[in-house]
Order: structure tokens, then sequence, then C-alpha cells
């Protein structure tokens, strides 16, 4: 609001753009990705939408230092629990995710765009239980 008035003169009501960083090469590979999404004409709304639940998953993957290529449905479920995902939100990101799971098979950077269930336990599965169980 203050830009808008030391350069017009006039008071802007509407909220700045935030820019969202996503660090890392997982991060760095999501940038593509939303800079894909702008080039193919997606609603500001919808990247808006997919860069707040691609950083804190982001965040996640440099927690537990994970690469795309580490994942499955496990290191997924435990991204979910750790935050504490209601249902319509397990849902909202889960379609984002899946989207750039597409977008980095289809480019060749992963190996497959459906995670199968490894049946080992990710690293950030084990570690919230553990926290959990020791916290009890």
């Amino acid at each position: 609001m203050l830009i808008s008035y030391q350069k017009n003169g006039n008071f802007g009501f509407q909220s700045p753009r935030v820019e969202r960083i996503f660090s890392g090469e997982t991060g760095n590979l999501i940038t593509q990705f939303i800079q894909h999404e702008r080039a193919i004409g997606r609603s500001e709304k919808t990247i808006e939408s997919r860069e707040i639940y691609l950083r804190a998953f982001n965040l996640y993957l440099q927690r537990f230092d994970l690469s795309f290529n580490d994942l499955s449905v496990d290191c997924i479920e435990a991204f979910f629990k750790s935050m504490n995902y209601e249902l319509a939100m397990r849902h909202n990101s889960a379609n984002h995710l899946r989207q750039l799971f597409h977008y980095l098979y289809d480019r060749g950077i992963t190996v497959t765009d459906n995670l199968p269930s490894t049946g080992r336990m990710c690293a950030g599965y084990r570690q919230l239980n553990t926290s959990k169980s020791a916290s009890n």
C-alpha cells in the first residue's frame, strides 16, 4: 500500500504479490514446473495455490534430505501427517503433487509418475512416529 502511494499518490488496496522461494535441487524443479504452468496459461489463482502447497512439500523434502526419486506413497503419507492435513487439504495437496509428478515424469526427471508403496518406511515417517512415541 505504501509503495503504490509513493509511486502515484494513491493508496492501493490490493494485497501485494508474494514471491515464494523454492530452494535446493527439488526447489529448482518445482520452480521450473511453476514457470511451465504460467507458460501454458494456468490462472494465477491456480498457480498461487500450487505454490503454497508445493512450498510446504519442498520444505518437507529438504528437512528429510529427500529427492523426487526417493519418494514413495509412504513418504507422501508422512508429509500429509506432518502437516496435519484434513481430508480436503489432503485432496488439494495430492492434486498439486500429482500434476508436479506428471510434469517431472514427462521430462524424464523421475522414473515413474506412479509412486508405488515401497514396503519400507520413509525417513520422515519414521522420524515423525519416533518423536510422537517419545512425547507420550
